[in-house]
């Protein structure tokens, strides 16, 4: 249902995020086998012109704890983003 939901939700048909840097982090496991999660999380991906998916391969749904460097390397990408050259 969350999957399916996400991928389809009208609240979020027009949506956009603008040009928000955001990262998605899609735990590898679940873009395997919840049918529709790979969809959905490139749809949350799109609503920013700035917005990326990364895919934790190797992760379970806890990502921050299977894979903590990709969770690190997300936030340090999105502070780049925000501040601008040095």
């Amino acid at each position: 249902e969350g999957a399916s939901r996400a991928a389809d939700d009208p609240a979020l048909a027009n949506a956009s995020l603008g040009s928000i840097p955001i990262v998605v982090i899609a735990a590898g496991e679940s873009m395997a086998v919840i049918p529709g999660w790979t969809e959905a999380q490139t749809a949350l991906a799109a609503l920013s012109t700035k917005g990326q998916l990364v895919v934790a391969e190797a992760s379970s749904h806890n990502v921050q704890v299977d894979d903590p460097g990709v969770v690190l390397d997300a936030v340090m990408s999105v502070l780049e983003e925000v501040r601008g050259p040095d």
